[in-house]
């Protein structure tokens, strides 16, 4: 009976050691307990004597077989249980995760709007800078221009006070006034140089003095219009023949004009003559001394005038 005892609990602990690898738990359990059932019941049974070895483990195998599932099947529930929370757990954590990272891509994208508007701000800036600095440059090369044009008008402006400086020097040789006045550069030369009294041909001291005049006009002044007007002093015409003064004076400044164009080659074209008699003195027509200045032909070099229709009109 030991032997057949002995046996049977050899045989059910190998079968427990084999259910118990690889198994659920309660398959786990279930072979567990029917091994530690079989083994209590062998030692019971050979104890009382009531069942022999191997009934005693048949009967504690399956007693603590039942036992061992139902203990397995609660642990297995347990581990069961657990996993589902470690799952939860794991979904909770995944989905924070997840709002998270939608929060982040949510930020990144603002960001990425943010970024672009301030490229396009950056480039529109840019382009303003790039807009002002083609102005800027404009403005420099146009001042540059004025800085250029203004150094040539004061070249051209020292010049002309050493022209005319040179050409005061000459006519104040000759007798000749010099003077700059609104109507233009005036000439003045005295009657008494160029005519006899009451007379209106040129003298040959007369041609002589508007030889060397006109050599220092067309040398200073070339292809300028040119203004010749005739003055007299306030006595009447007794002697001469004239009518009045406004004859006399007339016909000696178209004397000096005729002469300038016919025998110094002036351009008609640009002459013109006048007189004013003996209305524009610049000297007391009671003296001798004054009526002698009063009596004079000026040639005038007139300035160029560029004026419009529209700049007289708004005049």
């Amino acid at each position: 009976m030991k032997t057949g005892g002995g046996l049977v609990l050899g045989g059910l602990l190998m079968l427990v050691l084999m259910l118990g690898v690889g198994c659920t738990y309660v398959q786990r359990g279930a072979a567990i307990g029917a091994g530690g059932g079989a083994i209590v019941g062998g030692l019971i049974a050979s104890t009382n004597g009531i069942l022999n070895a191997g009934e005693g483990a048949a009967v504690g195998a399956a007693g603590g077989g039942l036992a061992g599932a139902l203990i397995g099947d609660q642990f297995q529930q347990k581990k069961v249980n657990e996993l589902k929370a470690e799952i939860d757990n794991l979904r909770s954590q995944i989905a924070a995760k997840d709002e998270l990272v939608s929060q982040k891509d949510k930020s990144l994208e603002k960001l990425q709007r943010e970024l672009a508007q301030k490229e396009n701000q950056l480039r529109n800036y840019l382009q303003q800078l790039s807009e002002k600095d083609r102005l800027l440059s404009a403005k420099d090369q146009q001042l540059s221009q004025k800085d250029r044009q203004l150094a040539q008008l004061k070249r051209d402006y020292e010049e002309k006070l050493k022209n005319i400086k040179s050409m005061e020097d000459k006519l104040k040789e000759l007798e000749v006034k010099l003077e700059q006045t609104p109507k233009g550069l005036e000439l003045t030369m005295l009657g008494s140089a160029l005519f006899a009294s009451g007379k209106d041909e040129l003298t040959s001291e007369g041609k002589t003095l508007l030889n060397k005049v006109a050599q220092i006009v067309k040398q200073h002044f070339p292809n300028k219009e040119i203004l010749v007007e005739g003055h007299t002093d306030s006595q009447e015409i007794k002697y001469s023949g004239w009518k009045s003064n406004w004859e006399l004076g007339a016909a000696r400044a178209l004397a000096v004009l005729h002469y300038l164009v016919d025998t110094q080659g002036f351009n008609p074209a640009k002459m013109s003559a006048i007189t004013y008699s003996k209305y524009r003195p610049v000297a007391d027509n009671e003296t001798p001394e004054g009526r002698q200045q009063n009596r004079r032909a000026v040639v005038i070099i007139l300035p160029e005038v560029k004026k419009s229709y529209k700049h007289f009109a708004s005049e």
